[in-house]
């Protein structure tokens, strides 16, 4: 599914409009109609409200976010129920339609009263009990930032005291575009996306407040919904079309290519072994560990039989020369889990990256050891797909900002690195982005704290690895685009995967004692759903 912008969304509105004829009141009844449905559906998953005694609690602003808040209130009347709404602004300025709405909910019964101060509200919860839903109608996607003292009181208290909270559109608070907060906004269980999804239900701040985010379909034409975005959701809708490489009964270990993984430093080559597993575990035909010489005898403790093992030399002229004529023969490397931040490890991922004629996975410390501003260049000017992993912390280093000015602007300073790459960038955290060299962006948004452990990394760049080499066993020969849809594909599938047998290992495990090897023991499972 798409994400869009304020100003996308803005453009398919006024094509809506212009274009197609529609108005915005016939948008904002379907809104209605759309929200009230689904709020009756909330109310029957919702086994402890008493629908005798249930009260609706709409929070209305002066704008078109209050003119659909108005329109679901209304619409529920039809159905016997008993909303009440509060203008939050009652001096207004209300805009046309607001105002409409408002005469309209009043000739439907919806008792529609000024909240002149706080403790109005607060009384009114108090009254309700636990036996209410607050539904936040108070600020759409224009929102101006900051918002005032007043304002930020009133989150606090409807965070205080709401039992359930439901936000039309985006939180009340919550910047549409970014997911910043000026200081305060609604917190909400689920929060109800017009037309399309906005990055802020899911970036920064905006994904820890927007809850679940549902989507109503209220009439914008489909075809404007779905054209000209970069930025769509990955998830159980769209992963299919990254599903391309098919298994083979008849084939032999060679068909599915032979992954190396490049890391592993004293104390540290269990990073390497969970990442070889991975690989492994993916589907690669044969996967090959490589460490530093001193390291060696301890990855050999820590390695699966099923994984071959080799040596990193531990001088440059021998880096060197292992890379340009020892690596030919796999298809795919990973490089960075466990491996130290020394020069040696510098010197290696740059031989590796003018050198190694296939896609080039880098995660950890194969990113901290570079600098975007240098080595920019060594990165761009290959043949062959590179794909980096970062979490937020990495990318901040690489880039040279602080990690509080990545977590406010991650999408805008992702395009910029991407751009300048011309790589594929993985930017880890509870919601992943995606970002590919042609301009095309994927989110994937399935928080869980139990990937929030060491090793989780290292397992999502082995197994994004071990994919690379089934898409690229059959030849590095095509033209850089192919190439690069062919990465995408093992990339954003990797990401998929993962999320999903770290979902599995969480209900398996518990989040809080799940483990970055038990992801990779729940791979089976995760491959056969996503099979069906």
């Amino acid at each position: 599914m798409r994400v869009v912008t304020i100003k996308e969304m803005k453009e398919i509105e006024t094509k809506t409009f212009n274009e197609y004829g529609l108005s915005e009141d016939f948008i904002i009844e379907n809104v209605g109609i759309a929200g009230a449905h689904f709020l009756i559906d909330l109310i029957k998953e919702q086994a402890h409200f008493d629908l005798q005694t249930l009260e609706f609690i709409f929070l209305i602003g002066r704008g078109n976010n209050g003119s659909d808040g108005l329109s679901i209130a209304r619409h529920l009347t039809n159905f016997g129920l008993r909303p009440r709404a509060f203008l939050i602004f009652p001096d207004g300025p209300f805009s046309p339609e607001a105002r409409r709405q408002i005469d309209l909910a009043q000739k439907f019964g919806v008792k529609v009263t000024p909240l002149l101060e706080g403790e109005q509200l607060s009384s009114y919860f108090e009254i309700s009990a636990s036996n209410h839903i607050v539904i936040d109608a108070i600020f759409g996607t224009g929102t101006r930032f900051p918002l005032g003292e007043r304002m930020r009181e009133l989150f606090d208290l409807v965070n205080a005291h709401s039992q359930f909270t439901v936000s039309v559109d985006i939180c009340s608070g919550v910047h549409a575009d970014t997911g910043d907060i000026a200081g305060g906004a609604i917190r909400a269980n689920v929060t109800l996306a017009i037309g399309l999804p906005k990055p802020g239900h899911f970036l920064s701040e905006g994904g820890r407040y927007s809850g679940d985010t549902r989507i109503l379909t209220v009439g914008f034409p489909e075809q404007e919904l779905e054209k000209n975005g970069d930025l769509y959701t990955l998830d159980e809708q769209s992963v299919e079309k990254y599903c391309a490489v098919k298994r083979n009964a008849f084939a032999h270990k060679n068909t599915f290519g032979h992954t190396i993984l490049i890391g592993g430093s004293f104390g540290l080559t269990g990073a390497l072994s969970m990442g070889s597993m991975a690989a492994f575990g993916s589907g690669a035909g044969l996967v090959t560990a490589a460490t530093w010489a001193s390291a060696y005898p301890e990855l050999l403790t820590r390695l699966s039989p099923t994984i071959m093992s080799a040596v990193i030399p531990e001088s440059e002229s021998e880096v060197k020369n292992t890379v340009e004529n020892e690596l030919s023969r796999f298809t795919v490397a990973v490089c960075g889990p466990g491996m130290g931040r020394s020069e040696l490890t510098r010197v290696t991922v740059l031989n590796l990256l003018s050198a190694f004629k296939g896609p080039v996975v880098l995660d950890a410390d194969a990113i901290n050891v570079l600098s975007f501003k240098e080595d920019m260049g060594h990165i761009r000017e290959r043949s062959f797909p590179t794909i980096l992993t970062p979490h937020i912390g990495e990318l901040a280093r690489f880039i040279g900002i602080e990690t509080k000015g990545l977590l406010m602007r991650p999408l805008e300073y992702l395009r910029e690195v991407v751009d300048a790459l011309g790589a594929i960038v993985v930017l880890k955290d509870a919601c992943t982005l995606i970002g590919e060299p042609n301009g095309q962006f994927l989110l994937h948004y399935r928080p869980n704290d139990g990937l929030a452990k060491g090793g989780s990394g290292d397992v999502l760049a082995g197994l994004i690895g071990g994919l690379l080499s089934q898409e690229f066993a059959a030849g590095k020969s095509e033209l850089r685009e192919h190439l690069q849809v062919k990465a995408l594909r093992a990339t954003a599938l990797g990401v998929y995967l993962h999320a999903e047998a770290g979902n599995l290992a969480a209900k398996k495990y518990g989040a809080r004692s799940m483990s970055a090897v038990n992801i990779i023991e729940c791979f089976p499972e995760a491959f056969t759903l996503l099979e069906k």
